[in-house]
């Protein structure tokens, strides 16, 4: 019960607090880190392509929208199935007309921020150890980055919070 209520705490209310079955279809593809994981590759693949075009989120060029557009809906169709809440998840994921989606929600924000920083990394590990008067010792560091941007000597770190992984004890230690 404590391994369902970590994967979806909603899904362990209905099915053992109040004893109703939900409406999600697939247990272990409909949990938001399933969700998270979804996104985390689409901006994945969209900030690797954007560096292989040479072009930059913030320029407001429509292509760089239809590109994106473009890997969403290739991926997204890949794990969609054919159901109601996948077609509601299509619409938050795309827009519907009248409201925008999270991708068009995330060009706008990427856009006020970025507007002249290009993909220069993705996936970047790195370890390293911090230290500080104000520490007792030495603060070790140790991640990953989605994506490092950069212009001449301006750089910025994404770190796309989606939910893809907890860390375990031994990543704390």
């Amino acid at each position: 019960q404590l391994e369902q209520y970590q994967r979806c705490p909603v899904r362990y209310f209905y099915d053992e607090v109040i004893g109703e079955e939900t409406l999600l279809e697939d247990p272990d593809q409909d949990v938001p880190q399933f969700w998270g994981v979804l996104l985390h590759k689409i901006f994945c693949l969209f900030y690797e392509g954007l560096a292989q075009k040479g072009l930059c989120v913030g320029s407001q060029d429509p292509a760089v929208r239809e590109f994106l557009f473009g890997i969403a809906r290739r991926e997204f169709e890949l794990v969609a199935q054919p159901s109601f809440s996948w077609e509601l998840k299509k619409v938050l994921l795309f827009g519907d007309g009248l409201e925008k989606g999270v991708l068009d929600l995330f060009l706008e924000e990427e856009g006020r921020i970025l507007t002249v920083l290009k993909p220069l990394a993705f996936e970047k590990a790195f370890e390293g150890i911090y230290m500080d008067q104000g520490l007792d010792g030495e603060l070790r560091l140790k991640g990953v980055l989605d994506v490092v941007l950069g212009s001449g000597s301006s750089v910025a770190v994404m770190d796309y919070k989606t939910g893809k992984r907890l860390p375990t004890g031994a990543d704390v230690r």
